[in-house]
C-alpha cells in the first residue's frame, strides 16, 4: 500500500500536466470558433464606432475623443492579429493524422491553440474596452460657415469698400443697401467667405437670415444654434432670459453678425447681441436692407450702396448665363444678346432671369422678338412675372402710405432713363389730386417732396447729382407698368405710355379709350383725335408738335392735368381746350404760344398754371387770370434766356391794354406761389409794394430794368416774403445797391427760404444784404465790374458769426469776370456745406476766406484759370485737402502736402 500513494499522486500530477495540453490540442476547433465570432463582433463593435464618428463629423461641430482615437487603432491591430491566428489555426484543424494526435504535428497544434486561447482573451478585453456612450466631444462652434456662392460679377470695388469699412475701428455698424436683386445678398455672402479666406482675428461670424416677419426669438434661435449654447433648459427660458444668455456669450468676443435683408429696425439689446462700442464692445454689425430708412434705425455708421452693373459687367453676367454655345451658334446671335443685356439695366437678377431664359436659343428670331417684348411688354417675357417682379415689388408693398404708393405708380408715365424735375413731379402729383390741397400750397408740396425722400429711400427712386432731379430704374419702371395696369389681369390700358412714337396714328388713338393716364414723348404728329372718357392726366411733351387735329381735346370729360411743355414748334392751341372743365393743372411752357384764347376764362377749375420761356407769349386777355377763382400757382418765368424779347408785364402782356396782369394777380384770393419775371421800374415797384404779391412771390427774376438804381427792402417786407426762393437779377445796368432797412437785430432771419441768388451786370459794389439770407445754397456773380467785396460790414459780420449763420448753408459759389473782386468778406468763415467753387477772370482775388477748419470735409474742388493760379502758392489751406483744377493750359499746381501747413488767424 505504501507505494501506491506515490503512484496515485504521480498519475494525478502527469493529469495536470497533460490537461492543458490536451485542451489546447482536443478544443483547437471549438477555440478557433469563438475567436472568429470575438472578432467579428470587435469587427463590428469597430464599424459603429466609426459610423458614430462619421455621423458626428457631418454635423460639423464635434471633434473625436482621444480615447476613441486609440482605441479604434489598438481594435484594428488585435483584429489583424486575430486574422491571422485564425487562418493558422484552420490550416492545423484541417489536419487529419491520427484526428491531430500525430506526434508529428502535435507541438505545433499545442502552440497554436495556446495563441488562440490567448488571443480569445485578448480580443474579448478589447471589445468590453470599446462600449462607449460618446465617441466625440462636441467642439463650441466653427468660427465661420462657408457659403454657396458662384462666381461673382462687379461687385469688386463694392467688396474693397464693405471690407475697409468693416476693419475700420470707427465704424461698429455697416448697412448694405440697394434696390432688390441688385447684389446685395450675393455680397454678403462674400463677405462672409472672405472671413475664411482672410487672416483676422475674430472669433465669431453669425449669418442670420432675416425673414419677411422676422422676430425676436427666431433670431435668438438662430444664434443659439449656431453657437450651440449648452443651456438643458433654454427652451424654457423667455425672451429676456435667452437675451441675457446670449448678450453673456458674446460679451467681450470679437464677432461679426451678418444680418441679411434687415426690412425694419432689429433692436440688438432684445436679441442679447452686445451693441457695438468702440473700445469697450469689438462686435461688427453688417446688414443688407432695401431701404435707406432702415439703415438710420439700424444707426449705421457707414452705408455702402449697392448698385447696379455698368455696362460690360452686365455684358459679362447676362453672357455667361446664356452660354457661350448660344452666343456662338449664329452671327448675329452676340450683337442682339447686347440689346437685350441693355433692356435689363444692369440689375444682375433681370440679367439672370433673362439670360437663363435665353439660353439654347440659337434662331436670330427669337432673340429679335425677345428685344421687342422687353421694350414694349416686358412683363410677358418669361420669368419676370415670376421671378423679376415678385423681388422688386416687396419695396412697393413695404411702402406704408397708399398714397404714396400712387405716386410711386404716376413716376412710370414718364419714359426709361427721363431725368424728371423734382418740382415737376410734385406740382403733378398735387394737379391730378393723389396729394390733396389743403388751404396751404406748401403743405401739399412738402408731402410730395417726403413721397419723394421715402421713395428714394425704399430704392425705388434714385436721384442725380444735382439733387433736383429723380429716375426710376428701367426695371423698376417696368414692374411699376405692371402693377400700374393690374398686373396683366386686368385694365390693360390703364396707363399708356407712348416713347419715341415719332406718328400716333388712329390704330393707336384706340389703345387711348381705357386710359387713366397717357403719356407721350417724342411725337411729331398726332392724326387721329381720341375718345378718352376715364382720362386724368395728359402728358404730351417734349415732342415736335406744331398742331393738333380739330376736336382732339373734346372727349375729355375728366382730365385735370395737360403737360404741353417742351413743345417748342406749338404756337397755337385749339379752342375745344377751352372746354375741359375740370382741367386743373396746365403746363405750356417752353412752346411758342403767342397768345392765350379769351375763353381760357372758362377754365374755372384751373389752380396751376405753368408759363416759363414763353417767349412769344404777347397776349393775355383782359380778366383770364382774374377769373381763376381758385388759382394756387402762376409760374411765368421769362428771364433765363439772353434771346428773350425785351417784353414787359405791364406793356405786352395785358389784359387788352388797360388793367396790367400784376394788378389782376393782386386781386387772386388763392395765389400763393407766384414766379416772375419783371423787367420795369414799376412793375417791380408794383409788387414789393403789395403785400399779397409779397407774400406770394416764390421766384422773382428781374431783368433789364432800365432806371432801377436801387432796391430798397423794409425788414418788416422781407419778413413777409416767406415763400421766395430764388431771386435773379440779371442785366439790370444801373443797380448799384441793395440794401435792407430797419433790421432788427442780428437775431432775425430775414429771407428764411431763399436758396438761390444770381446777379449779373449790375453796378453793385458790395452786397451786405446776403447776410440776411441764412438758406443761401447756391451763389452766382457774373459781369458785376465795380464788385469789390461781397461783406463788408466787419462789424455786422462779427455780430452774425456768433450763431454761424452765414454762408452756412452755401454748397456752391460761381464767380465769373469780376475784376475787382478783391475778397468775400473780411475774415474766415467756415463755410460747412462748401462743395464747389469756381472763380474765372477774377484777377484780383488772392485770398480766400478761408482757414484750417473752413469746408471740412465737403469741399471737393476749386476750379480757376490761368490768371488765378497764384492763390495756390499763397493760401497754403487750400492745398493740403483740395483738389485744384485748372482751365487753359494752367501749370500743375503744386502737390498737395500729406498733412496741414502752420496756419495763422
Amino acid at each position: 500500500m505504501d507505494f501506491v500513494t506515490p503512484l496515485v499522486e504521480a498519475v494525478a500530477c502527469l493529469l495536470r500536466c497533460l490537461t492543458p495540453h490536451v485542451a489546447h490540442v482536443g478544443g483547437l476547433e471549438n477555440n478557433l470558433n469563438s475567436l472568429r465570432f470575438a472578432t467579428e463582433e470587435l469587427r463590428d463593435l469597430s464599424e459603429d464606432v466609426k459610423n458614430r464618428i462619421e455621423l458626428a463629423e457631418q454635423q460639423q461641430v464635434v471633434r473625436t475623443r482621444k480615447q476613441v482615437e486609440g482605441w479604434l487603432q489598438r481594435a484594428g491591430v488585435v483584429e489583424q492579429q486575430a486574422s491571422q491566428i485564425l487562418q493558422r489555426g484552420e490550416r492545423e484543424v484541417q489536419s487529419k493524422c491520427f484526428w491531430g494526435w500525430c506526434p508529428r504535428n502535435y507541438c505545433s497544434r499545442f502552440r497554436v491553440g495556446g495563441k488562440v486561447e490567448r488571443m480569445l482573451v485578448k480580443v474579448k478585453e478589447e471589445r468590453s474596452k470599446g462600449l462607449f456612450e460618446v465617441v466625440a466631444d462636441e467642439l463650441p462652434y466653427p468660427v465661420v460657415e462657408e457659403r454657396p456662392l458662384e462666381n461673382t460679377v462687379g461687385l469688386d470695388l463694392m467688396f474693397l469698400d464693405a471690407w475697409k469699412c468693416i476693419n475700420e475701428d470707427t465704424v461698429g455698424i455697416l448697412g448694405l443697401y440697394g434696390l432688390g436683386g441688385v447684389g446685395k445678398t450675393t455680397l454678403l455672402t462674400k463677405i462672409n467667405n472672405e472671413f475664411i479666406n482672410q487672416r483676422h482675428d475674430f472669433k465669431l461670424v453669425i449669418w442670420v437670415a432675416m425673414a419677411k416677419q422676422v422676430s425676436v426669438e427666431d433670431v435668438q434661435e438662430v444664434i443659439h444654434n449656431r453657437v450651440n449654447l449648452k443651456d438643458l433648459n433654454w427652451h424654457r427660458k423667455g425672451q429676456d432670459e435667452k437675451a441675457a444668455t446670449i448678450y453673456k456669450f458674446l460679451r467681450g468676443k470679437k464677432f461679426v453678425l451678418l444680418l441679411d435683408d434687415v426690412r425694419e429696425r432689429l433692436d440688438l439689446l432684445q436679441v442679447g447681441i452686445p451693441v457695438p462700442n468702440h473700445g469697450k464692445n469689438e462686435g461688427k454689425i453688417v446688414f443688407t436692407t432695401r431701404s435707406q430708412e432702415a439703415c438710420s434705425q439700424m444707426e449705421a455708421q457707414k452705408r455702402v450702396k449697392v448698385t447696379c452693373l455698368a455696362q460690360c459687367e452686365a455684358r459679362t453676367l447676362f453672357n455667361a448665363k446664356v452660354g457661350e454655345e448660344t452666343l456662338n451658334s449664329h452671327p448675329e446671335i452676340r450683337r442682339l444678346a447686347r440689346s437685350v443685356a441693355q433692356e435689363c439695366g444692369g440689375l444682375p437678377l433681370a440679367l439672370i432671369t433673362i439670360g437663363r431664359a435665353m439660353s439654347g436659343k440659337k434662331d436670330p428670331r427669337e432673340w429679335r422678338r425677345a428685344v421687342q417684348i422687353l421694350r414694349d411688354s416686358p412683363s410677358k417675357f418669361i420669368g419676370m412675372r415670376d421671378h423679376v417682379f415678385p423681388v422688386l415689388r416687396f419695396s412697393y408693398d413695404s411702402l406704408n402710405d397708399e398714397t404714396c404708393k400712387k405716386c410711386f405708380l404716376y413716376c412710370s408715365l414718364f419714359p426709361e432713363d427721363y431725368d424728371i424735375p423734382k418740382e415737376n413731379l410734385v406740382e403733378h402729383w398735387i394737379g391730378e389730386g393723389l396729394i390733396k390741397e389743403s388751404d396751404d400750397i406748401n403743405e401739399a408740396r412738402n408731402q410730395g417732396f417726403d413721397f419723394i425722400e421715402v421713395l428714394k429711400c425704399a430704392c425705388l427712386l434714385e436721384t442725380d447729382k444735382s439733387g433736383d432731379h429723380v429716375k426710376m430704374h428701367d426695371v423698376i419702371r417696368d414692374m411699376a407698368l405692371w402693377i400700374g395696369c393690374g398686373e396683366g389681369n386686368q385694365w390693360k390700358n390703364k396707363i399708356v405710355v407712348e416713347q419715341q412714337t415719332n406718328k400716333i396714328d388712329a390704330a393707336r388713338v384706340v389703345k387711348w379709350t381705357e386710359a387713366e393716364r397717357i403719356a407721350a414723348f417724342g411725337t411729331s404728329t398726332i392724326s387721329s383725335s381720341p375718345n378718352c372718357p376715364n382720362l386724368l392726366t395728359l402728358l404730351i411733351r417734349d415732342c415736335n408738335l406744331v398742331k393738333f387735329p380739330s376736336l382732339f381735346f373734346q372727349n375729355m370729360p375728366t382730365i385735370r392735368v395737360l403737360d404741353l411743355s417742351n413743345n417748342k414748334g406749338l404756337s397755337e392751341l385749339p379752342v375745344e381746350i377751352t372746354l375741359l372743365a375740370t382741367l386743373q393743372y396746365l403746363d405750356l411752357s417752353n412752346t411758342k404760344i403767342e397768345k392765350l384764347p379769351a375763353e381760357f376764362r372758362n377754365l374755372m377749375q384751373m389752380r396751376h398754371l405753368l408759363l416759363d420761356f414763353t417767349k412769344d407769349l404777347a397776349l393775355i386777355p383782359r380778366e383770364v387770370i382774374g377769373r381763376f377763382s381758385h388759382l394756387r400757382v402762376l409760374s411765368m418765368n421769362y428771364a433765363c434766356s439772353d434771346d428773350f424779347l425785351d417784353a414787359t408785364i405791364e406793356d405786352n402782356v395785358l389784359s387788352d391794354g388797360r388793367e396790367p396782369l400784376l394788378q389782376e394777380l393782386e386781386q387772386s384770393k388763392n395765389l400763393q406761389h407766384l414766379c416772375v419775371t419783371l423787367t420795369t421800374l414799376n412793375s417791380v415797384t408794383k409788387l414789393i409794394s403789395s403785400e399779397k404779391l409779397r407774400r406770394s412771390t416764390r421766384q422773382l427774376h428781374l431783368k433789364r430794368c432800365k432806371g432801377l438804381i436801387d432796391i430798397i427792402v423794409p425788414f418788416s417786407f422781407m419778413e413777409q416774403m416767406v415763400n421766395l426762393e430764388r431771386v435773379e437779377i440779371r442785366n439790370c445796368r444801373s443797380l448799384n445797391l441793395i440794401s435792407v432797412q430797419g433790421f432788427p437785430s442780428q437775431n432775425a432771419y430775414g429771407f428764411q427760404c431763399l436758396h438761390s441768388v444770381t446777379i449779373t451786370d449790375s453796378q453793385m459794389v458790395e452786397m451786405n444784404w446776403l447776410i440776411h439770407v441764412p438758406a443761401l445754397e447756391s451763389l452766382h456773380l457774373q459781369g458785376c465790374k465795380l464788385l469789390e467785396v461781397l461783406l463788408s460790414d466787419s462789424h455786422v459780420l462779427s455780430e452774425y458769426e456768433e450763431d454761424q449763420r452765414v454762408f452756412s448753408k452755401l454748397t456752391t459759389i460761381t464767380l465769373f469776370d469780376l475784376p475787382r473782386l478783391g475778397a468775400l468778406c473780411p475774415r474766415a468763415l467756415p463755410f460747412p456745406l462748401l462743395e464747389r467753387m469756381r472763380v474765372t477772370l477774377c484777377p484780383s482775388l488772392r485770398k480766400l476766406p478761408f482757414n484750417s477748419s473752413s469746408a471740412r470735409n465737403r469741399l471737393e474742388e476749386i476750379t480757376g484759370w490761368p490768371s488765378w493760379c497764384g492763390i495756390c502758392q499763397e493760401d497754403p489751406c487750400i492745398l493740403w485737402r483740395l483738389k485744384m483744377t485748372m482751365h487753359h493750359g494752367c501749370s500743375q499746381p503744386p502737390l498737395m502736402s500729406s498733412t496741414p501747413p502752420q496756419l495763422h488767424s
